[in-house]
């Protein structure tokens, strides 16, 4: 079983249903990985932006065709 990294993950889900939101979770896509962070392990680097930007406009992309 994965840890749970994100531990306020039920409450920020919860939030984002009442108000008919969708969540992504960028940690989950296989673009991402611990390359693309910063060293403080948190802020994603230059090339972290780029994928960060790449996953995000797919599913804004996505959204729209709906």
């Amino acid at each position: 079983m994965i840890k749970e990294w994100l531990p306020e993950r039920q409450r920020i889900e919860k939030i984002a249903d009442k108000h008919g939101l969708r969540t992504v979770d960028v940690a989950a896509n296989l673009d991402w990985n611990r390359s693309l962070y910063r060293d403080d392990g948190v802020h994603p680097n230059v090339q972290g932006i780029h994928v960060l930007a790449s996953i995000l406009s797919a599913e804004f992309i996505k959204d729209i065709q709906r």
